[in-house]
């Protein structure tokens, strides 16, 4: 099976019917930067499109899954990171409306090399 074309098959429906995201992944110490006289994260972008759900009211235990967890299928242009990375999400308008933290991280790999989309965890 050619999980290639299936991977570019799910990109192109979750493009078409998601919604517009940003993948932030902290790549190192904060900087100052004295012209807003804040420590500043540097980062390192990726783009990519995702179908937001909210999670079945069964399987909110409180613990892993809190009210208000997020699942997130996503295509995105790189790899999340549980616990350090965030999710910046727009609108169709391209204004961004909200960000969540990337809480975990499961790669939909049926071969255990090409990444067909991700399922992830987010929270506010």
């Amino acid at each position: 099976m050619n999980f290639s074309n299936i991977a570019q098959i799910a990109k192109r429906l979750i493009g078409e019917n998601g919604t517009k995201i940003v993948l932030r992944i902290p790549t190192g110490n904060p900087v100052y930067n004295p012209a807003t006289n804040e420590y500043e994260s540097p980062e390192v972008l990726y783009n990519g499109f995702a179908v937001i759900a909210n999670y079945q009211d069964n399987l909110i235990d409180g613990t892993v899954i809190r009210s208000g967890d997020r699942l997130v299928k996503a295509v995105l242009d790189g790899e999340p990171k549980a616990g350090t990375s965030k999710l910046d999400i727009y609108n169709n308008n391209g204004v961004k409306v909200d960000t969540l933290q990337i809480i975990n991280v499961l790669p939909v790999n049926p071969n255990a090399s090409t990444v067909i989309m991700y399922t992830l965890q987010a929270r506010k």
